[in-house]
């Protein structure tokens, strides 16, 4: 009859209270949920066309409910 492996458990890490990045990422949680619609969807515009790569086109003259949506599936927008 074959034995189960030995379990090894990994050492607790010992992770500082905060660090830099750590205030810099509360920061920016707490502005963006101070943002507007209207703005979220802005930033939400600029960031799909860094990930993209190219320059940020110019914002549709269209009603808003026909621009990206904030909180958009991804995968639903296609080539940008």
């Amino acid at each position: 009859m074959n034995r189960p492996a030995a379990k090894t458990t990994t050492p607790a890490q010992d992770y500082p209270p905060a660090t830099h990045g750590s205030r810099v990422a509360a920061r920016g949680r707490h502005q963006a949920n101070k943002m507007t619609a209207a703005q979220r969807e802005e930033y939400f515009r600029q960031g799909i066309v860094l990930n993209q790569g190219g320059r940020l086109p110019d914002k549709p003259e269209t009603s808003s409910s026909d621009s990206y949506p904030v909180g958009a599936d991804v995968r639903r927008l296609g080539n940008l």
